[in-house]
């Protein structure tokens, strides 16, 4: 079985020092987990999610990405259908909100 390798896609500065070591407990088996911090409100900008999808993609090849956002201003139930819309101009990367 092949390692699995992690870039979460987070908001602030705190998820990103604390998300790599939540996942480090909750899935031991997961050896490297990046965090890759990008404000909300650039992220939910007109492409910012493909930006940083790509972005992440160039700089970390080969790892899953996970979408992490606390939808402090936006109801998931709206926001989540929109985003999955806008990570799936990349089908070959493993993408999950």
């Amino acid at each position: 079985m092949s390692e699995l390798r992690l870039v979460v896609l987070v908001e602030g500065h705190g998820e990103e020092v604390a998300v790599p070591e939540l996942v480090r407990r909750l899935h031991p088996e997961v050896r490297d987990v990046r965090a890759w911090r990008h404000p909300q409100g650039s992220l939910l900008a007109r492409d910012g999610i493909q930006r940083a999808i790509e972005a992440i993609s160039v700089k970390f090849p080969g790892y899953a990405i996970v979408l992490l956002l606390d939808c402090e201003d936006a109801l998931p139930c709206e926001l989540g259908p929109d985003i999955k819309k806008r990570v799936a101009f990349r089908p070959d990367l493993q993408v999950r909100i």
